[in-house]
């Protein structure tokens, strides 16, 4: 009977450690898991699978909790793929959500302002009120986003900069090329 009970709690605490273990994962397997999706998503754009891509850097970009230093580059993938697959259109909401996403995040206000410094199609369609980017067919009067994509990337490093300030962890460079973003999109002709 001893015996009996000593296997029987044994074997509770195992069961209850593995229910444990599972409900309360820990963060190096979320980041190694966020890796190997990374991996993957970066396998499938080598081999020119946008589409599959896409679905991995979308998840990945919208992802709040990711904010490791990759994030921008699963960011700028995500919008390499929509390019690609000629899905323009897209990108204004998946761009704003991200950003809303990672408002924080100044590496990555950062490179949102830098895709919008001439990375996506910056004209469009006029469609019913909506603003539409890229190649439309049909009717719709033809517009040019140049001047709207300039200021929201002054405003996105805006919002960067105090991030940016209080970041102990940015390096010079880093400082450096968001000041110099910012004055070549101030200095542009308009």
């Amino acid at each position: 009977m001893r015996r009996f009970l000593f296997v029987l709690s044994v074997m509770t605490s195992i069961c209850c450690s593995a229910l444990l273990a599972h409900a309360f994962p820990a963060e190096p397997a979320v980041l190694q898991d966020r890796n190997n999706q990374r991996v993957q998503a970066d396998k499938l754009f080598a081999d020119n699978n946008f589409a599959e891509a896409l679905t991995v850097y979308r998840d990945l970009a919208l992802d709040e909790k990711n904010d490791d230093a990759k994030l921008t580059h699963d960011f700028g993938r995500a919008v390499n793929c929509i390019t690609q697959l000629n899905r323009s259109k897209e990108f204004d909401e998946f761009f704003e959500n991200t950003v809303t996403t990672h408002e924080s995040n100044w590496r990555l206000l950062f490179r949102a302002a830098q895709i919008l410094n001439g990375q996506v199609p910056q004209d469009g369609y006029l469609i019913a009120g909506q603003f539409e980017r890229g190649p439309h067919r049909g009717g719709g009067k033809m517009v040019s986003s140049a001047a709207r994509d300039r200021v929201r990337a002054i405003q996105l490093l805006q919002q960067a900069l105090p991030l940016l300030r209080n970041d102990q962890q940015a390096q010079p460079h880093e400082r450096s090329n968001v000041y110099h973003l910012l004055s070549d999109f101030i200095g542009q002709a308009r």
